[in-house]
């Protein structure tokens, strides 16, 4: 069973430096003569995602717990239905691609994280 957002944190992203872009999923080869060819890589491309939470110190606590304990630090896909409607509706699972990025920020702590919709 897959890993679940918790729900101790923010149901979605902030939509400040929410960035969503899908991979090119094509493959171009030349030919001898006339036009390339183009077909699919494969029948669903991965999409980046980065996106921003803001929480207090109890929730970083929980988020950090999170990534480093059932993530095993980012080595494990998880679940998050909040940021799937963002994307594009569908269910996804993200994986990290690097590790977050913690900035104080007034009274609370805005999360940066650059993930992989699969």
């Amino acid at each position: 069973m897959a890993v679940v957002w918790p729900g101790a944190l923010p149901e979605a992203p902030l939509r400040s430096g929410l960035r969503i872009a899908a991979q090119d999923n094509l493959v171009r080869s030349q030919t001898g003569t006339g036009p390339g060819k183009t077909r699919r890589r494969a029948t669903r491309a991965p999409i980046n995602v980065a996106c921003s939470i803001y929480v207090d110190d109890a929730q970083r606590a929980a988020f950090t717990a999170f990534f480093r304990g059932a993530l095993l630090d980012g080595a494990i896909r998880f679940t998050w239905p909040g940021l799937d409607a963002a994307v594009d509706g569908a269910p996804h699972e993200y994986q990290f691609m690097e590790p977050p990025a913690h900035s104080p920020l007034g009274v609370g702590w805005q999360i940066d994280m650059v993930l992989q919709a699969w």
